[in-house]
């Protein structure tokens, strides 16, 4: 299940539980459905909040108006124009920022247009 599907599901529970929390004959039945509302909706506003690419519903990719990775952390870089794409990592040393990429290349900051997250590597078992 990715992030995206776990979050709409999610959200239908909610909105089942503030149905059968109005239908509820007792108060006590009322308070108990409203703490497990207020679960699950803490539940989405926590998965909503995950920096985490969902590499299950397509790409993610960040646009560098948008938003710039930490320093010093690999990322995915692309650039749209040439559809160049490598490992990289976004450096500063003054005022200057530059992308280091996985071949020694450096890059201006300007030249790459988006990014995104690397996914974890696999887990030995």
């Amino acid at each position: 299940m990715t992030i995206a599907e776990a979050i709409r599901r999610l959200e239908s529970i909610a909105t089942e539980l503030t149905g059968a929390c109005l239908e509820a004959q007792s108060d006590k039945v009322s308070a108990y459905m409203a703490r497990k509302i207020e679960a699950v909706d803490m539940a989405i506003a926590a998965l909503k909040e995950q920096d985490v690419p969902d590499i299950n519903v397509g790409n993610k990719w960040i646009s560098v108006s948008e938003k710039l990775p930490e320093y010093g952390r690999k990322v995915l870089v692309t650039d749209v124009r040439d559809g160049f794409v490598s490992t990289s990592e976004l450096f500063a040393r003054g005022k200057v920022d530059w992308w280091e990429c996985e071949d020694t290349m450096r890059l201006q900051v300007g030249e790459i247009t988006h990014w995104m997250p690397l996914p974890e590597p696999p887990k030995e078992v």
